[in-house]
């Protein structure tokens, strides 16, 4: 408080010599009377008397700011030179004595001389003061006596809000008063929207230069925010004691159309004790006639109005802008950033914040690439636009931690820890499952409710959630470091989750658990990349929860980054579940066609499980090394390879193992076009499976048999049985294998000349292979969809489908490059209308 009692003692002392020197300003030493002298010596004497204890300060300052600013006595000799300041006002009686008595000036050097000392103590001690403070600016603001100007800033250049300015101006041309309020998150852009408001012709025609700006970032105390209102209309200095009624009676004595911009106005709201006041104030300011304004303001709660309303409807909190407005915000500023691929994935990670994009396309127009600040971002965080002696308007740190320090945030010490827990989830928080991910928060709803209104948190849009903005998470995470305790109950409540992983296509609760972990895998990645880089985290727990969560992603969407980061780490911690982390990324590797590394990791755990005598896992990587190497055609390996697995599973007595078996060595057989030995295979082994009741498998079976009808030409059986398969996938969530009877079924279509339900049908499969990262079944589709092209006579796209479908198969060495080039020579040889 200090520093609030300084500001408010120079005010006073400068208020009162302004009255006194511009009253005696001109006037003669023989006209002062005799009576005015012994005021102004009495009055000297307790300017002398202040400036005394201002010397003792000022000497603790040089020995010590933050003694200064802190200590106790210091405090109550400030408070001591504000009464007697008071109580000499009140006795002088300035403005009436100065009034009555013009005509009795005398002993004007004496006084003048009182004065300039007073002055130059003054200025003096607030030079040492801002001195010191200058070492310790980490520890103190700086204190300034000057207000800021009350110049309305130039109208800036805004994207993406016209729609929101129309709104606004709307509303101040159709009603006879306003009073608007634009809340929002910092950094949200909401000084420049009503800036644009307030330049927009229609209001200015209205207003004229009868509008005015107050920056209440300033307005640390009432009495502040009275005197920048007072600024903002140039209204003279008085001594008056209720200067707010000054500012009152100038605005009714000319009944005008006037417009306030209140602009950062949370600072005067979160004065402590000091709202119910500031809440009367601006009510009074609300009923004077013909006074409209605007406030901005961090949050999402309006400040109160006594006496009157807020205009109806209300504007809406500013949310982050759409894609294409903020890249063009970006573009203005750093124009040759348009051909990097990057751009609108840099956007997208600061969550299109306008006050991020502006910083970051500062930095790109100092000559970092988008593609650069984008790794720099990942690295950094908010440092990365942290400004040194920033302020809101250029620095996303302090903007961020303003909406921290606010009141409300800093007196729930709950609200700070759940936005550690928070910032942790990068998808945001289920609303149900708070209680489970945060043990440790008992009134998390109150901290909810406080983080709502400080603007730090949103809801998503199903409202079953909160989230945070991507910059506010980044700053979080990097000041805000989250505690032993609650980490470690966050970490086990997704371990948990990702034991879901386990369960397959088929089994009774794959498709609960499916969904349930479809609703958290971007936070659950999140907390197992954490947990696997973490010097604390339990390695194990991290690296099983990842193997775990592994299967899942092989049965949904086949991404790598945890099972790899997981074998990684079990490699260095030389770990048992090594040889389970290889052989859950070859899966996904085999899955997406890489296959040198998919066939590198199933050796790898083929190893440590023969090390370990482990012979279960053993034949497990002996099958998968054989469905691989049958993908590659490269069938005579594959076929002693399930041999071999067969024989392996026999040996521990698994039947379902050595019926899977017999099912892969059928698959090689149709593909080698041994139809009679397939069928007598796969029969077989579909009677077993619907023996065991492994739905699965089944299907598997009849996507099989139904690839064998038609390559016998039985195209009417093998639709059928196609269309049965991919029912039964669907039936048990395993949408890639409907998917890909889907592919089977339009190219049943396509050789019975169906063209375009084939086409629609391969379009749908090649969409959904993308999405699962089957990239080999997708480049099969594009092969497929280039034929039908060519038949429907369009030429030119099928050129362009059929050679984008070579490269990628032969990228793989499939042999269906030379169907590719077939019919890539079919279109060379027939002259066929060039039709697109």
């Amino acid at each position: 408080m200090n520093k609030l009692d300084c500001e408010d003692l120079i005010l006073r002392t400068t208020s009162l010599l302004v009255v006194i020197l511009g009253s005696l300003n001109g006037k003669e030493e023989k006209d002062i009377p005799e009576g005015l002298r012994r005021n102004i010596e009495r009055l000297s004497g307790s300017f002398h008397q202040v400036l005394g204890e201002l010397r003792t300060i000022e000497r603790r300052a040089q020995k010590s700011i933050t003694g200064f600013v802190y200590y106790l006595d210091n405090a109550e000799k400030l408070k001591s030179c504000v009464m007697k300041l008071d109580w000499a006002m009140q006795e002088f009686q300035v403005t009436s004595k100065v009034d009555t008595c013009l005509s009795e000036l005398q002993r004007y050097e004496q006084l003048k001389k009182g004065q300039t000392e007073i002055l130059e103590a003054v200025g003096k001690s607030q030079a040492e003061i801002l001195e010191a403070v200058g070492k310790t600016q980490k520890e103190l603001s700086i204190i300034s006596i000057s207000l800021p100007s009350s110049v309305m800033p130039e109208d800036p250049i805004i994207f993406g809000r016209e729609a929101y300015v129309e709104r606004a101006v709307i509303l101040i041309l159709s009603n006879d008063q306003v009073r608007l309020a634009i809340l929002g998150p910092g950094g949200m852009g909401k000084t420049s929207v009503a800036l644009k408001i307030v330049h927009d012709a229609r209001v200015v025609a209205r207003f004229g230069r009868r509008c005015y700006w107050v920056p209440c970032e300033q307005a640390t105390s009432l009495n502040m925010f009275i005197e920048l209102i007072a600024k903002s209309l140039d209204l003279p200095a008085t001594t008056s004691n209720d200067r707010f009624k000054d500012i009152i009676a100038s605005l009714e004595s000319t009944i005008v159309l006037r417009f306030f911009l209140l602009d950062n106005f949370e600072t005067t709201w979160d004065i402590e004790g000091q709202q119910s006041e500031i809440a009367q104030h601006l009510s009074r300011l609300a009923s004077v006639p013909g006074v409209s304004f605007i406030v901005t303001m961090r949050g999402t709660h309006y400040p109160t109005l006594n006496s009157t309303q807020w205009t109806q409807p209300r504007l809406p909190a500013l949310e982050p802008l759409a894609l294409d407005p903020a890249r063009q915000a970006f573009l203005r500023i750093a124009p040759s950033a348009t051909e990097d691929s990057e751009l609108d994935s840099l956007i997208k990670e600061v969550d299109r914040m306008p006050l991020a994009i502006t910083l970051m396309a500062k930095l790109a127009d100092a000559g970092e690439s988008p593609t650069d600040l984008l790794e720099q971002w990942k690295i950094e965080l908010t440092g990365l636009l942290d400004q040194a002696g920033g302020d809101r308007s250029n620095s996303i740190e302090v903007s961020i931690r303003l909406s921290l320090q606010g009141n409300s945030v800093k007196h729930c010490p709950e609200a700070t820890d759940f936005l550690r827990i928070l910032a942790r989830l990068p998808a945001g928080m289920p609303l149900d499952k708070i209680s489970d991910f945060c043990p440790s928060i008992s009134n998390w709803r109150k901290a909810i409710r406080i983080l709502r209104g400080a603007s730090l948190i949103y809801d998503s849009a199903d409202k079953l959630s909160v989230q945070l903005l991507s910059p506010i998470r980044s700053f979080i995470l990097l000041h805000y470091p989250i505690a032993d305790g609650p980490l470690q109950d966050l970490r086990s409540s997704f371990y948990k989750l990702g034991l879901k992983g386990i369960s397959f296509p088929g089994d009774q609760d794959f498709l609960l658990n499916k969904e349930m972990l479809e609703q958290v895998e971007i936070n659950l990645e999140a907390i197992l990349l954490d947990a696997l880089q973490s010097e604390t985290a339990d390695k194990e727990a991290a690296i099983q929860a990842s193997a775990n969560y592994a299967q899942f992603l092989y049965w949904t969407q086949c991404r790598t980054e945890v099972i790899a980061k997981a074998v990684e780490v079990a490699a260095g911690c030389n770990s048992r579940l090594y040889g389970e982390c290889q052989y859950r990324f070859g899966e996904i590797l085999r899955t997406r066609a890489e296959y040198p590394e998919a066939e590198s990791a199933y050796k790898e755990a083929k190893a440590h499980f023969e090390e370990h005598g482990d012979t279960r896992w053993v034949a497990q990587c002996l099958r998968a090394l054989g469905v691989m190497y049958r993908r590659r055609q490269r069938y005579s390996e594959a076929e002693s390879l399930l041999s071999e697995a067969q024989s392996a599973y026999a040996d521990i007595g698994s039947q379902a193992g050595m019926t899977q078996c017999l099912k892969d060595l059928g698959n090689i057989y149709l593909e080698r076009l041994e139809l009679e030995r397939a069928e007598s295979v796969l029969m077989e082994a579909k009677s077993e499976f619907i023996r065991t009741g492994s739905r699965l498998d089944i299907a598997d079976c009849l996507s099989s048999i139904s690839e064998m009808y038609r390559f016998q030409g039985r195209w009417e059986e093998a639709e059928s049985m196609v269309k049965e398969a991919q029912s039964m996938y669907t039936l048990i969530g395993n949408h890639e294998g409907a998917a890909k009877c889907k592919m089977s079924l339009g190219d049943m279509l396509r050789m019975t000349d169906r063209l375009d339900e084939a086409e629609a049908i391969l379009q749908e499969s090649r969409s959904q292979f993308i999405h699962f990262g089957c990239v080999l079944e997708a480049a099969l589709c594009l092969a497929e969809i280039g034929s039908i092209s060519r038949l429907q006579g369009k030429t030119a796209k099928a050129l362009e489908e059929l050679n984008e479908a070579k490269t990628l198969l032969s990228t793989y060495g499939h042999n269906w490059v030379d169907f590719c080039q077939q019919e890539l020579d079919e279109i060379t040889q027939l002259d066929v209308p060039n039709v697109t």
